[in-house]
């Protein structure tokens, strides 16, 4: 009976001790689990919440364009000419954020003398300008042209200038040409960039550039239009003249699609050619943007404004438009009363109050810049 008793003691202390055991876990459980809960409930806000990407804030740039002139592959019966065109977008500290280049490079025999002739810039030609085919060049000029505008990013204008090169020797293909002695950059722009230099310096300086400000990402084109529609053909009377002017333009694009800053500029290069295909003079006098009060716009016309002032008058209206809508601005045709009577002028009157000159080209050229923006 005792022995009953005591086992029966044993069983109850056991069972006991197991019971308050189980108890102390559940209550550390349920303790740590309060902590956490406090833990968790006294954390500040701000510390478990996500934050907004701060705004960025806006900047302000300065979109400039440079063109050099070289007409010094004319030959006796061949008209020709390079006209190096370089728009950069430069930052606060006046280094170069965007560039980019293009080349006319045109040319005209004078046994063939042909106002309809057709023209492509050399960035236009692509492959089709076959350098890689007649040179040792292993790019061609468009790629090269690339490897050079990349290069220039984060350069200010002195330093673009005062970049290191070397005079390619007798040893060499195309002796003499000036080329970059960064081996770097020469493994994939070989070619002369004495031109391209000038033009990027002369773009950074540009004193008739475009401010704009954005915060936002923008892309920059460059384009040009040629024609040889003033050109004529020399009779027995009267020399000819090949006549290939070219338009260029700089345009920079927000992210909209919508462009923040335009530039566009003008050359009229003239040949003078006498009956036996021979050309006897040529005409040189600057940018149409260089030549200033010199054009003579207001001289020898109605107008109130040169032409520099009002292509700056036509640039300043196409901010804020699209290339299909500066493509598609309303027009009119001068009618017989008016000067310049086939002249196709803008609709809009505040704008005809500075810029009442011919603008098809205009339209068409920085459209085409925009359009080119990558």
């Amino acid at each position: 009976m005792k022995k009953a008793l005591v086992s029966l003691l044993v069983v109850c202390s056991i069972f006991c001790l197991v019971a308050c055991s189980k108890k102390a876990d559940t209550t550390s459980t349920t303790a740590t689990t309060n902590t956490t809960t406090a833990t968790k409930a006294s954390t500040p806000a701000a510390e478990v919440k996500t934050e907004a990407p701060a705004t960025k804030q806006a900047q302000t740039y300065k979109f400039g364009m440079g063109i050099v002139f070289d007409d010094g592959q004319t030959k006796d019966t061949t008209a020709a000419y390079d006209a190096i065109v370089a728009v950069v977008v430069t930052d606060a500290n006046g280094k170069i954020v965007a560039c980019q280049i293009d080349d006319a490079q045109n040319k005209m025999s004078t046994t063939d003398v042909d106002p309809d002739k057709k023209f492509l810039s050399k960035y236009e030609l692509q492959y089709d300008y076959n350098m890689v085919k007649y040179s040792e060049a292993t790019n061609e000029w468009f790629q090269q042209v690339d490897a050079f505008e990349k290069y220039v990013v984060g350069k200010t204008a002195d330093e673009v200038a005062a970049m290191p090169t070397r005079v390619r020797g007798a040893d060499e293909p195309h002796p003499g040409y000036v080329v970059t002695a960064d081996e770097t950059l020469f493994a994939s722009c070989s070619i002369q960039i004495t031109e391209f230099v000038e033009a990027v310096v002369k773009a950074c300086n540009d004193a008739k550039g475009k401010a704009f400000s954005t915060a936002d990402d923008f892309t920059v084109g460059v384009a040009i239009n040629s024609t040889a529609a003033d050109s004529s053909v020399a009779t027995e009377d009267k020399d000819g003249s090949i006549k290939m002017y070219a338009e260029f333009a700089g345009a920079v694009v927000g992210k909209d699609g919508k462009i923040l800053a335009a530039l566009t500029d003008a050359i009229q290069p003239q040949f003078t050619v006498d009956v036996d295909g021979e050309i006897t003079g040529k005409t040189w006098r600057g940018t149409k943007k260089e030549l200033e009060y010199d054009y003579n716009m207001v001289k020898y016309s109605e107008a109130t404004n040169e032409w520099f002032q009002q292509a700056a008058a036509f640039e300043d209206y196409c901010a804020g438009k699209t290339a299909a809508e500066v493509a598609g601005l309303p027009t009119r045709v001068r009618g017989a009363e008016e000067a310049h009577p086939g002249y196709v002028v803008t609709t809009d009157e505040t704008l005809f109050a500075s810029c009442s000159i011919q603008i098809t080209g205009m339209m068409d050229v920085i459209a085409k810049a925009a359009n080119n923006a990558n």
